[in-house]
């Protein structure tokens, strides 16, 4: 990014004297393309670096596409409380609701058909329901985890993806998948297509006939079929209670083939873009430099459980461990998966002294001062002390916003709230894990959201020998 700086102070000369102050700024670009390089190769980088040169609101020319960046805290107070009813977060997603034939997907949904089915199926993704099932989201991590074998190198990124998808699945539906994982793993490749095709528009549209894709869509439509199957056999309790609720108090939502076909699957999209990319970094965090974090958490951890007979606490425990929680909003800021989201301007508003049109494309970057420094100090350093007195950064609370802001705020919040410290708990607690290539540093990527590369390796070293608790002696 040395260049990009350069040629960022090349741009601020050329074009000081050449807008009004009234005039909404510009995101550095070149000519045909505009931003559109820098927004392909590193993207948070980028819009971080015009945010501090041009402030909370600016314009980004990528190519044939232009939208308005609102940045910040003041933008994500703005998503929050006056401009709730000014960004609209559907029609970003209507492309993908009509190639699944599902009109009424959640997310392609705003005003009060967003809202109900929001109130719907908020409890079935709450932190309450999560830390209901804690004891069995344990032993689903152990499981899905010991089908390694000593000394295999795993995907960190394919198998935290398939460990969050079969924890929540568990959740909602009180079962995990144990058979065709190919299929299950396809389904994931299907909706990363159509993401990167459809919505972002990074890969072209013809790649959706190409046989690569065409056998992804095969595969998930088999799991997806196995999954209905099963469900309307075993008529779980949870996300499908919800369902059929839903049918009878909105049935408008639940109309079509597709609105219900999605039912079955969605639980598996639901977190696993924050959480198994969160849990992917933590993964490296912890255990590079020798593991020095590794082993910091773990003695929290077997701390914890010697105080609970070997056993670990429950989730609420867990969660309010300082060190362990530290990790996770750390892992949160410095690399937030959905670091911004894309809107359209529902009606004309002003922000920041500039004026937006309805229509108007919209990227919330709600994640722009997880490294500011005004907000945090030494801001790229992985610091878990840093949320706990006397430091209790930050000091304005829409500076950390992992989650998004607005009506469309991540509704699995709470849930990954205690999902990811449950999560470590588990592996620092039962398991020896160690970087496949310590001395390799890799690239962070956006595919479709902010993640390490398949090739990012974990070796699996085996399960932990625990000694076991020594009984008490009674005087």
């Amino acid at each position: 990014m040395g260049a990009l700086r350069d040629l960022i102070a090349a741009h601020d000369l050329a074009q000081a004297s050449a807008v009004s102050t009234r005039a909404m700024p510009c995101a550095l670009g070149v000519p045909a393309l505009g931003s559109a390089p820098w927004l392909f190769r590193d993207p948070m980088t980028f819009l971080r670096l015009e945010h501090a040169r041009l402030g909370a609101v600016f314009e980004v020319r990528a190519a044939h596409r232009r939208f308005v960046v609102l940045a910040g805290p003041e933008a994500n107070r703005f998503a929050t409380r006056e401009g709730r009813d000014a960004l609209a977060g559907g029609p970003f997603w209507r492309p993908l609701a009509e190639r699944m034939q599902c009109p009424h997907l959640m997310l392609a949904l705003d005003g009060e058909d967003h809202r109900a089915l929001r109130r719907l199926f908020r409890e079935d993704l709450s932190r309450n329901a999560f830390e209901r099932r804690a004891r069995d989201v344990q032993a689903c991590t152990r499981a899905v985890t010991s089908r390694m074998v000593p000394g295999e190198v795993f995907s960190a990124r394919a198998y935290t993806r398939q460990l969050v998808s079969s924890q929540i699945s568990l959740i909602t539906t009180g079962t995990y998948p144990t058979e065709h994982l190919a299929d299950f793993d396809a389904l994931h490749q299907h909706m990363r297509w159509q993401l990167n095709t459809l919505l972002l528009g990074k890969w072209p549209k013809v790649a959706l006939s190409t046989p690569r894709f065409r056998r992804y869509a095969r595969h998930a439509e088999r799991f997806i079929t196995h999954e209905r199957r099963r469900i309307d056999r075993t008529q779980p309790p949870g996300w499908f209670e919800s369902v059929a609720r839903g049918k009878s108090m909105y049935p408008h939502l639940f109309a079509t083939e597709g609105d219900m076909r999605i039912q079955y699957v969605f639980p598996y999209f639901v977190g696993v873009d924050t959480v198994a990319t969160t849990l992917t970094f933590l993964l490296r965090e912890m255990l590079r430099d020798d593991r020095k974090l590794w082993k910091r958490l773990r003695r929290e951890v077997d701390a914890a459980c010697d105080a609970h007979g070997g056993d670990l606490p429950s989730a609420g425990e867990v969660r309010k461990l300082p060190d362990l929680s530290g990790a996770c909003a750390e892992a949160l800021r410095l690399y937030p998966a959905a670091f911004a989201t894309y809107r359209t301007a529902a009606r004309d508003f002003t922000f920041a002294g500039c004026d937006v049109d309805e229509g108007a494309d919209v990227l919330l970057f709600t994640t722009a001062a997880h490294t500011d420094p005004r907000f945090f100090r030494d801001p790229m350093r992985f610091d878990i002390e840093r949320y706990r007195p006397p430091r209790d950064e930050p000091s304005d609370p829409m500076a950390w916003s992992p989650y998004g802001r607005g009506p469309h705020t991540c509704l699995g919040a709470g849930m990954a709230e205690s999902q990811l410290p449950l999560t470590l708990a588990v592996w620092l607690r039962h398991f020896e894990l160690e970087l496949a290539r310590p001395r390799r540093r890799e690239r962070v990527v956006y595919d479709p959201s902010t993640t390490l590369p398949d090739r990012f390796g974990v070796r699996f070293l085996g399960e932990r020998r625990l000694r076991p608790s020594a009984p008490e002696v009674s005087a």
